[in-house]
């Protein structure tokens, strides 16, 4: 899910530049309008939905593992800090 959600701010961030920077060339510019931009992007995006209102509704996982994801996908970001500090001391070479 945390996954859906970035790939979603992705998309959301390229229509939004094809839409105020229309001429913007660049070296992996889709040749298509902005309503074939939208289309494609939210394919995968219809795609992840429906794949985790399935989970959802499993009986094998369900609803609980679909939470436990939540959960530990918000508590990443409070804990990166912590995680990235204790990390940084071990890849340091000694001079």
């Amino acid at each position: 899910m945390l996954y859906t959600a970035a790939l979603a701010l992705e998309f959301a961030a390229l229509v939004r530049l094809r839409r105020t920077e229309p001429e913007l060339r660049g070296a992996f510019r889709l040749p298509v309008d902005v309503r074939t931009l939208v289309v494609l992007a939210a394919l995968p995006i219809v795609l992840l939905i429906a794949g985790v209102t399935l989970e959802v509704q499993s009986r094998a996982i369900g609803l609980p593992g679909v939470l436990v994801a939540v959960a530990l996908a918000a508590l990443g970001p409070p804990c990166m800090p912590g995680c990235s500090h204790a990390g940084r001391g071990s890849s340091r070479r000694a001079p």
